[in-house]
């Protein structure tokens, strides 16, 4: 039998698949990489998870026909050029050809958004629409762009960059570093808000939570930093939304963690700011969706090799 191989990574996560010749994941595993992460010890990680999981699965390498790898940053697919990934450091680094190298498999790479996006539009909250934008809130902030039933990437396979959209606090931001988005609404950027307001949060634990138990609580901080996270949000759907008025939104990441209250107050947001509203769901693959995301776009480069 043969099979395919999908991971995807997410600041200090990796998550890994193996799959069959149709894209049913067979077995699973997640890695959290050492700190401080930087290139080199992602790519380890990779190598490392990938004989664990061969082992643990009883796939043969011999008949793996390819590992699709989401990556954060800008991904150039044809060239496997990785560039502006400040969680890893890589800038024009071409990281699929070491990647190749050090596995010895046929790589397809991609932003790891676009890959959790193609996974959602085909197996998951998007299914059957035409478009669609997916919104991720994690270590940074990304979208992916599903338009007339095809995900689009740019001239430059830079779309969906809405983490350096101008919204929130920019003091000392240095070219290189997250988007000013991102720093200010990110996980990262939730934490360190909460921390200055003197806030007791758990890293290891869902920021949103947290801030919500927090507040029904009676925190009266907590309460005004989800106002400032949820209208940070809202701004960034209503920036995207307003260019490309897609069918569907899905939220995603940290925001599947929305509760009614959280999702009803950005839905009040966008009714006031945007003329035309899409559909919002939250995702519902999770971490699955980078994985199907990654394997299908395997199973297509095989295919089209094949005609």
């Amino acid at each position: 039998m043969y099979a395919v191989v999908g991971a995807v990574f997410e600041g200090s996560e990796l998550e890994m698949a193996v799959a069959d010749m149709k894209g049913e994941l067979i077995a699973q595993m997640h890695t959290r990489l050492k700190q401080p992460v930087d290139g080199e010890s992602a790519l380890q990680a990779l190598e490392e998870t990938l004989e664990r999981l061969l082992v643990a699965s009883g796939t043969d390498r011999g008949r793996v026909i390819g590992i699709g790898v989401g990556l954060p940053g800008i991904t150039q697919r044809r060239s496997g050029t990785v560039s502006h990934a400040p969680s890893t450091g890589w800038m024009d680094l071409p990281v699929g050809r070491e990647i190749e190298e050090r596995l010895q498999l046929p790589v397809v790479l991609d932003n790891d958004v676009n890959m959790m996006t193609q996974g959602e539009f085909f197996g998951g909250a998007g299914s059957g629409v035409s478009s669609l934008v997916y919104m991720y809130v994690g270590t940074g902030i990304g979208a992916g762009i599903i338009l007339d039933k095809q995900l689009y990437r740019g001239s430059k396979e830079a779309s969906g960059e809405i983490g350096y959209m101008r919204i929130g606090d920019s003091p000392g931001r240095r070219k290189g570093e997250f988007g000013v988005f991102e720093k200010n609404f990110s996980v990262n950027g939730i934490h360190s808000k909460a921390k200055a307001l003197g806030l007791e949060v758990d890293a290891e634990t869902s920021i949103l939570r947290q801030l919500i138990q927090l507040s029904e609580e009676g925190s009266s901080q907590a309460e005004g930093l989800l106002n400032d996270v949820y209208h940070g949000w809202a701004s960034g759907i209503a920036n995207t939304v307003s260019v490309l008025d897609p069918e569907m939104l899905v939220l995603s990441g940290e925001m599947v963690h929305l509760n009614e209250a959280g999702l009803n107050r950005i839905r009040e947001l966008l009714l006031d700011w945007v003329p035309v509203m899409p559909e919002i769901r939250l995702a519902a693959l999770r971490e699955r969706a980078g994985l199907m995301g990654a394997v299908h776009s395997v199973l297509e480069a095989h295919s089209f090799a094949s005609r």
